[in-house]
């Protein structure tokens, strides 16, 4: 699976008479400044994962804890981010906005993402920098604990030992090594002369070992 989810933009090329237009600048000067990269200049493929034995012993155990990951993720986020936070950042959009929550393992990166996406708000009323990056510091101190998260969330169903058993101290450290957070959100609304619609998208992505944070951001016109 893709780490970066971003709009599905193929519809529009059937559709007669609309033109893409050019980059678009961003709102906010904290987001126009940012520069924009490349997912594989951010995150260096490795195969620590995929060439550890404990992890693709049959069942593949890789299957397995990304799920496992994934429903606790999708439990502890269950109600964030609210509309009142969203709405402080964004207006409303035409359409009600949706919020995809996941974690999934990505074999292009041998890596495990832990990403949220929102989709279809309105105009920023805030720098979408700050939005991402304020849930990008509170998924990294939520997947960011020492051993007994790991031990007791994630690795409960194969591992039963002592914290200090080498073994689980190697699979606590390959897991913290390969973890990335991934927070997302995309802005449409219409243009000022009511004929395009603009398009803002702005993602921020970090591993959670690390305190850099990248930064992926595309923005568009669609007109007659």
């Amino acid at each position: 699976m893709r780490i970066i989810y971003t709009l599905t933009i193929a519809m529009f090329f059937i559709i007669p008479n609309y033109v893409i237009s050019a980059e678009l600048p961003f709102l906010f000067s904290v987001d126009q400044n940012i520069s924009s990269e490349e997912p594989k200049d951010i995150i260096t493929p490795g195969k620590d994962i995929s060439n550890n034995e404990w992890f693709v012993s049959p069942p593949t155990r890789i299957e397995l804890i990304t799920y496992i990951m994934d429903q606790w993720f999708k439990k502890e986020m269950e109600n964030e981010p609210s509309s009142d936070e969203i709405y402080e950042y964004f207006e409303k959009g035409k359409v009600s906005f949706s919020v995809d929550k996941r974690v999934s393992f990505s074999k292009e990166f041998d890596a495990f993402v832990a990403g949220i996406t929102v989709d279809y708000v309105g105009r920023p009323k805030k720098p979408m920098k700050n939005f991402c990056d304020g849930y990008i510091k509170y998924l990294s101190s939520k997947l960011g604990g020492e051993g007994y998260l790991y031990h007791n969330t994630f690795l409960r169903t194969f591992i039963a030992g002592s914290f200090d058993d080498p073994e689980i101290i190697n699979i606590v450290k390959l897991l913290r090594n390969n973890i990335y957070v991934v927070v997302g959100v995309n802005s449409i609304y219409e243009g000022k002369d009511k004929s395009s619609e603009n398009f803002y998208d702005f993602r921020a992505i970090k591993n959670i070992k690390e305190d850099k944070v990248h930064y992926i951001k595309n923005s568009y016109s669609i007109g007659q």
